[in-house]
């Protein structure tokens, strides 16, 4: 198996996510619990819960296949979390993310889940994502 694509898509995956117009504009509106705005960025509040990586190789090439999960925990609306969810899938579903020394098939969204406490102050959201890479 040729090296480890992990550590380089993880930061791919981040420097888009950083990047993207309609994350950094949730981001930068979003109150929390200080009531103004709070100007945070996406790696402020969208966090690597999971990452899980096996080999998937044939007799032509070596790569890998990721599992990937996002998760946040949020104080909001639930059409304010709902919105930053759709905006990470549209981001990186089907995302082109330069990988050195690696080539990014295919980075698909899988699912997806919003779970509030009893008072339905706070939210916890995960995204769910599924990737293959081959070695250069």
């Amino acid at each position: 198996m040729g090296a480890d694509a992990s550590w380089p898509l993880r930061r791919g995956i981040f420097e888009k996510l950083e990047t993207d117009r309609a994350i950094g504009a949730w981001c930068a509106a979003y109150r929390g619990d200080g009531g103004g705005e709070s100007g945070v960025r996406p790696a402020d509040l969208v966090t690597l819960e999971r990452w899980h990586a096996r080999a998937w190789h044939s007799a032509t090439f070596d790569g890998q296949e990721h599992e990937i999960r996002l998760a946040a925990e949020l104080t909001c609306e639930e059409d304010e979390a709902t919105a930053l969810g759709a905006a990470i899938v549209a981001c990186l579903h089907d995302a082109d993310i330069d990988i050195r020394g690696h080539a990014l098939i295919e980075l698909s969204f899988e699912s997806s889940e919003v779970r509030y406490d009893a008072e339905r102050a706070c939210c916890r959201c995960r995204w769910c994502f599924r990737a293959l890479t081959v070695s250069d």
